[in-house]
C-alpha cells in the first residue's frame, strides 16, 4: 500500500464499512487480538490489544469513551481493528469506572507505557 492517499481511502472506506467488506478487509490480513493483563501503581488492569499481521508501524492507546460497554463497545472494537490493519499496535485498557461512568485521570495513566512493553519484540 502506499501513503498517503492510497492508505487513507482505503482506512475511510474501512471506518465507513465498519464490520462489512472493504478494500483494506479484502488485502490486509485480520489483526491478531488477544487480551492482556497489567498491573499499575498497585492496581489491575485488562486490556485488548490489536496487531497487525504485518509490521508494526506505530502504537496508539486508545481509550473508551464513557460507556457500559467499555473496550468491547462495537464501534471501538471496529475502529481499532482498522487501525491495526494500517498497521498500528492498538491498546484499549478497561477502565472499570469509565465503565461505571465515574472517569478519574488516574485510570489512565499505565495504559502508554503498557502499549511501549505489549509492542516489544521478544
Amino acid at each position: 500500500m502506499c501513503w498517503p492517499a492510497d492508505e487513507t481511502r482505503l482506512v475511510l472506506d474501512d471506518l465507513v464499512a465498519g464490520s462489512g467488506p472493504s478494500e483494506l478487509k479484502s488485502q490486509t490480513s485480520d489483526p491478531l487480538q488477544q487480551q492482556i493483563a497489567f498491573r499499575q501503581n498497585e492496581q489491575d488492569y485488562r486490556a485488548e490489544l490489536y496487531l497487525p499481521a504485518e509490521k508494526i508501524q506505530a502504537g496508539l492507546l486508545l481509550l473508551p469513551g464513557a460507556t457500559t460497554a467499555g473496550a468491547n463497545d462495537a464501534r471501538l472494537v471496529a475502529f481499532a481493528q482498522t487501525l491495526s490493519r494500517a498497521g498500528f499496535a492498538v491498546l484499549i485498557p478497561d477502565l472499570v469506572n469509565v465503565r461505571a461512568l465515574q472517569l478519574h485521570p488516574a485510570d489512565v495513566q499505565g495504559g502508554g507505557r503498557q502499549l511501549c512493553v505489549s509492542t516489544q519484540p521478544q
